[in-house]
């Protein structure tokens, strides 16, 4: 299909997306996502679009077929506005939260910010859960090779170094870390193949699974997205490596399943 169409913005739009998830894949549930940046202009989604979005596809489907997230931006002004703004929606398809702690994933942020934020995140934390929310998803990892230049002072938020206390302080708050901060973004994971040989561990991945056992609390959750999918057909070897990973410092039943549609076109291969 990309050697016939080619990527273009068009991929990326509504229709597409329907085609390449549920006319082109076996998807039984979907979950819509954005992402946050500095600048709002370069926001894929805002909330309420993924919201509509949600209502367009479940009323088409004649059931709950799609959930979303409500992107919010910690440390930004206005962001508990935000906060307020999802729950006071109530929307039965918002299912949960889904945040950067790198602030900007393309670029060196002025809002990054820690998940054990006791001063930031803790009151919003005490929020969800009164509004009944329970869930936040948290992008890490996915760094460039020359993160320690390109995000100098920065880079350190898209690891693990802060994920112990919070689920460990919140215990009825589950935190779903996307991608399992595996570090690799946009290339083969030969190196993180090669320290994995070297070694049995994979950068920031088993930092994400030994803040898991550290905790003991059992809400903490990685899901595979790009890590997987970069990997599965580019380099079985350390997919398998990734997922064993996974599995056996989680526990199969906290490894969290996302195809990371439409950036690798339709999820049927991965599923």
């Amino acid at each position: 299909v990309l050697k016939e169409e080619g990527i273009s913005l068009t991929r990326y739009k509504f229709e597409n997306y329907i085609r390449e998830l549920w006319f082109t894949a076996d998807t039984k549930m979907a979950l819509l996502s954005g992402a946050p940046f500095d600048d709002p202009s370069w926001y894929l989604l805002f909330n309420d679009q993924i919201m509509d979005a949600c209502a367009t596809v479940n009323d088409f489907a004649g059931g709950q077929r799609m959930l979303g997230h409500a992107v919010i931006t910690p440390g930004q002004p206005g962001w508990m506005d935000t906060v307020d703004e999802a729950i006071s929606r109530n929307d039965p398809n918002m299912c949960s939260w889904k945040s950067y702690t790198i602030g900007d994933p393309l670029a060196p942020s002025k809002w990054p910010w820690r998940l054990d934020d006791e001063k930031l995140l803790y009151p919003f934390y005490e929020k969800s859960l009164k509004a009944g929310i329970n869930t936040i998803c948290v992008h890490k990892g996915l760094m460039p090779p020359d993160y320690e230049q390109s995000f100098k002072g920065l880079w350190q938020y898209a690891t693990a170094w802060d994920l112990e206390k919070a689920p460990t302080d919140w215990p009825d708050m589950n935190f779903v870390i996307y991608h399992t901060a595996l570090r690799p973004f946009l290339e083969l994971p030969d190196q993180a193949w090669s320290e994995f040989e070297a070694t049995g561990r994979i950068k920031w991945a088993t930092d994400v699974v030994e803040a898991a056992q550290a905790s003991g609390n059992g809400n903490i959750y990685g899901e595979i997205g790009t890590s997987f999918a970069n990997s599965a057909v580019a380099h079985p070897k350390f997919s398998a490596a990734f997922i064993g990973t996974l599995v056996g410092g989680l526990g199969a039943d906290h490894v969290v399943y996302g195809s990371d549609t439409v950036w690798y076109g339709s999820p049927q291969w991965q599923i």
